[in-house]
């Protein structure tokens, strides 16, 4: 996790929820890091349960209350919900079947620099997506959101895609927790 969400999360006072953030960005860089199969699949599903974990940890953190404390599945971002769904289809549905493609990346700024590596891709993401009961969403929402996933993770693989939905979500809980103690 970026060294700015750590920081901003620690100061919050929401230490269980920090750590499941933390360690869910841990096991996405883990995921691609490997050439086992097996890893990557136990990486993939540590860092959704983890991810998915933190609604819990958020009651925790409010002393067991649930008023007033932000979830997964009420974010407005599209990435948040895909994550939180996810993980149930990877937990008990099916393990997700990976592929890898080569991509480049190159730096707007720096035409010399040109890194080009194999980023790991997830295989038929609507196809399981669409395991789920998804009457919490339009079946129209459901593709843009399958479709948008499908081509940014060729361009960055799907671990990178999942972090930056890790870093989305801890500014979501340090926007609202820095509100609510400047009230």
């Amino acid at each position: 996790m970026d060294g700015k969400y750590k920081e901003a999360l620690n100061s919050l006072n929401i230490p269980e929820t920090t750590d499941r953030l933390k360690a869910s960005a841990l096991f996405f860089s883990e995921c691609s890091q490997t050439k086992d199969k097996w890893k990557n699949r136990s990486y993939l599903r540590a860092g959704l349960s983890e991810f998915r974990s933190v609604n819990q940890a958020l009651r925790w953190d409010n002393g067991g209350s649930t008023k007033n404390i932000p979830t997964l599945n009420k974010s407005k971002n599209p990435l948040i919900h895909l994550m939180w769904r996810l993980r149930r289809i990877h937990v008990y549905v099916k393990n997700p079947d990976f592929d890898k493609h080569e991509t480049t990346l190159v730096l707007p700024d720096d035409d010399e620099f040109e890194y080009t590596y194999e980023a790991l891709i997830l295989k038929d993401l609507e196809k399981h997506f669409r395991k789920e009961k998804l009457v919490d969403y339009r079946d129209e929402d459901i593709s843009k959101i399958c479709n948008w996933f499908e081509s940014v993770q060729y361009r960055f693989g799907a671990p990178e895609v999942f972090i930056q939905g890790v870093h989305s979500y801890s500014e979501e809980l340090i926007d609202l927790y820095s509100e609510k103690s400047a009230t």
